[in-house]
This record gives C-alpha cells, sequence and structure tokens, in this order.
C-alpha cells in the first residue's frame, strides 16, 4: 500500500494557496493619498507581503466563522479596502483600490 500524499499536495496548491495565483484572486488598482499606485494580483497576499505600507495596527490579521476557525481571515486593512472596491465607502485612511478588468 502506498502512502497517500493529496492533503500535502492541497495545502500547497498555488489555486488555492496564500499565492497571488489563487483561482479566486482578483487583480487591482492601490492608490495612495500622494497618488503613488500599485498594480496586482491577490489583495490579501499584498498586504501579507507589504504590510509595512500600512499602520502595524490594521495589519493584525484575525478570523471569523464557524467553532473550528473555518472561515476566512481578514484585518482591518483588507475589509477596509473591500468597502471601497463594493463602493460602500470612496476611500479608507486615504487609501483608494479599484479591480482591473481583464483584458
Amino acid at each position: 500500500m502506498q502512502k497517500c500524499d493529496l492533503p500535502h499536495k492541497i495545502r500547497h496548491s498555488p489555486k488555492a494557496g496564500r499565492f497571488e495565483t489563487n483561482i479566486h484572486a482578483k487583480k487591482w488598482r492601490l492608490t495612495c493619498e500622494d497618488g503613488a499606485f500599485w498594480e496586482f494580483t491577490n489583495l490579501y497576499n499584498f498586504v501579507r507581503n507589504y504590510p509595512e505600507l500600512f499602520n502595524p495596527s490594521n495589519v493584525k490579521w484575525k478570523r471569523q466563522g464557524g467553532k473550528r476557525g473555518t472561515g476566512g481571515e481578514y484585518c482591518n486593512v483588507t475589509a477596509g479596502l473591500l468597502n471601497v472596491a463594493s463602493g460602500k465607502t470612496k476611500s479608507w485612511k486615504g487609501w483608494h483600490i479599484s479591480t482591473i478588468e481583464p483584458a
């Protein structure tokens, strides 16, 4: 009988994990008050990789969801920027974000 490596492969899948290549990742354009901007894929991955762009108290990751932590993780930065992207507010602490539609 052979050992099954399936759970290991699922955890590290670039389509399902914390990667720019996540199947649900969108392309974004993030602009700060001084006009500097960044274009990237996967908002959560961007915030994880560049936390120094934001106030450290806003990049504390939290979980939501069921008893076993089955919900997604978020921080104040991702929650605030997603509110801007959905049109609930015009900016978050001077930041603006919009999706980039595929060509």
